[in-house]
């Protein structure tokens, strides 16, 4: 696990908490989990990774997000808002403006939208 602010494993509360402007060189730049994380009331943003800019949760992890935000991160492959090889769940939650992707993984996120934003990649 790298994570730029925070490498969590077994339980984890993040409530009312700002994740900003943190760097990882391999995964997760604001956050990497590897156990059960509950990130509530809280923000993530401007954080840059290689995958996962926000928060890359590996296999074992499962991460729920209640009335929180994920924006604004980067990631230089995917999974600029979240990369998702475990669990992760939105709840009133708000996954927005990450570049490349909002979500990526081979797990899915539901209720995560990715949009292109090269109109160029719509052509191809």
């Amino acid at each position: 696990m790298i994570g730029g602010a925070l490498a969590l494993s077994g339980q984890s509360k993040l409530v009312g908490s700002v994740v900003t402007g943190n760097h990882a060189l391999g995964e997760g730049g604001g956050i990497v989990s590897s156990g059960s994380v509950q990130i509530r009331d809280s923000k993530i943003t401007r954080n840059t990774a290689d995958t996962g800019g926000g928060l890359y949760a590996d296999n074992a992890a499962v991460a729920e997000f209640l009335r929180s935000h994920v924006t604004a991160n980067k990631a230089r492959t995917t999974g600029g808002g979240i990369f998702a090889v475990g669990t992760v769940t939105l709840q009133k939650s708000r996954v927005t403006g990450n570049v490349p992707d909002n979500c990526a993984g081979p797990a899915t996120v539901p209720g995560c939208v990715n949009k292109v934003k090269d109109p160029a990649a719509i052509r191809r």
